[in-house]
């Protein structure tokens, strides 16, 4: 991410990160719905910022995709717990 960054500041633009997520899309039941996932999303936003990224766009169009995003009531008759 500092190599995007650096290149930004040497030619006069700011760098946002577009288009990521831990799964690609709208992510995936039992992966993105999880609180790994969220401190995953934390820490990587948080290493963009360092690096001098100025934003972090995450996947939020499922409609491109062809899925809907995982949600509560998905994860807990996947898993049986309470999301």
């Amino acid at each position: 991410m500092s190599r995007f960054s650096a290149s930004g500041r040497a030619n006069g633009v700011t760098v946002r990160l577009g288009e990521t997520n831990n799964v690609a899309c709208a992510g995936r039941v039992g992966v993105s719905d999880t609180f790994a996932a969220a401190l995953w999303a934390l820490r990587y936003m948080l290493a963009a910022a360092r690096s001098g990224i100025a934003g972090v766009n995450f996947h939020t169009l499922p409609d491109n995709c062809g899925t809907t995003p995982p949600s509560a009531h998905e994860s807990r008759a996947t898993t049986g717990t309470d999301a």
